[in-house]
């Protein structure tokens, strides 16, 4: 025996399971192509018809009356009194609140706290 035969017999038995499986797969092709052929012949309902027509809305319908006063009226704007806020007020009282002026407040606060911070260490 030569080194061949061994692989020549393993490729033989590879083919003759190849094969095989196609015989079976032929088999399952030809059942399922009848299948699809007989199954063709009725196609399936999804939707049933209906016979009921909804009536078309109406084009403009009547808009009800405003009852209540324009917003935009010319009506004086009662006096703004802000809400009373005690921590806040001690809190700048003690020096502990940073200033509330305009301009960048990231900086601001940055700023006054690296002051307040600047005490604690030597």
């Amino acid at each position: 025996m030569t080194p061949i035969d061994p692989e020549l017999d393993a490729l033989r038995r590879k083919i003759g399971k190849i094969e095989a499986d196609l015989g079976s797969a032929k088999e399952s092709l030809g059942r399922l192509e009848s299948a699809e052929k007989s199954s063709a012949a009725e196609p399936p309902l999804l939707v049933e018809p209906t016979s009921a027509v909804r009536p078309a809305p109406e084009p403009n319908p009547a808009r009800p009356q405003a009852t209540e006063p324009s917003l935009l009226s010319k009506a004086p704007l009662p006096e703004f009194e802000p809400a009373p806020r005690p921590i806040r007020d001690w809190l700048a009282s003690c020096h502990m609140w940073p200033p509330s002026d305009e301009g960048d407040t990231e900086v601001r606060l940055a700023a006054w706290w690296a002051t307040r911070l600047g005490r604690c260490w030597p």
